[in-house]
């Protein structure tokens, strides 16, 4: 069973990488922009209750938000490849409760790898953005980029979230699904890649006649 299973994770290797990316970059994103805003040099520049205060937070939680939703298509993806393997795990016998210890198994792994690098990487893509801000808007001594700790809170938080609603949407994903149904979704899946497939091939149709 765990060579079946192996062989099965390499065909949807890539929706792996596509989940590891999507989590890793929301959280850097958050992160960035939070290790600014409650960075020491914005938060004693900027007064207390003012409009360029509360359009800070504002554009903070417009990228959470965007951020959150895009991880959350990306799950939606993730589930819908890993359809077939899950049908065939159940087809040969395996219970959802050794899918379920799997499935939460790897997707901790997943989120816990991307969302610490995320967290790590977030301090130079700060200061990064920091210095190109610098460069182009303002720079002077009260400007300068002074890293404070606080602004990895909301990051972790953020990737906390991320998290429980993976960890929610696996759990459904298992409890919710037969073997009919897991192949019967993952029949729609390809059918709508074949259609979309074969819709830019007769947009782009070269004279070799090759399908796609």
């Amino acid at each position: 069973m765990n060579k079946i299973y192996k062989k099965l994770r390499q065909n949807t290797k890539g929706q792996y990488y596509l989940l590891s990316f999507c989590v890793f970059l929301s959280v850097l994103l958050v992160t960035s922009f939070s290790l600014m805003y409650f960075g020491p040099t914005v938060q004693d520049f900027l007064p207390e209750g003012g409009d360029t205060r509360k359009m800070a937070v504002l554009l903070l939680g417009v990228t959470a938000v965007g951020c959150f939703v895009f991880t959350v298509y990306a799950f939606g993806l993730f589930f819908r490849f890993k359809a077939r393997e899950y049908g065939i795990l159940m087809a040969l016998g395996t219970e959802k409760k050794q899918l379920k210890k799997l499935l939460f198994q790897e997707l901790s792994t997943v989120t816990a790898l991307s969302s610490l690098v995320g967290l790590l990487i977030s301090v130079p893509v700060s200061f990064l953005i920091w210095k190109l801000f610098e460069l182009f808007i303002i720079s002077n001594e009260q400007m300068t980029y002074r890293f404070g700790a606080t602004g990895f809170l909301p990051g972790i938080l953020f990737a906390f979230v991320l998290a429980c609603v993976l960890g929610i949407a696996g759990r459904r994903f298992i409890n919710r699904s037969d073997i009919m149904e897991i192949l019967r979704t993952q029949q729609k899946t390809d059918q709508r890649m074949d259609l979309s497939c074969w819709s830019s091939a007769d947009s782009s149709r070269t004279s070799s006649g090759r399908k796609c």
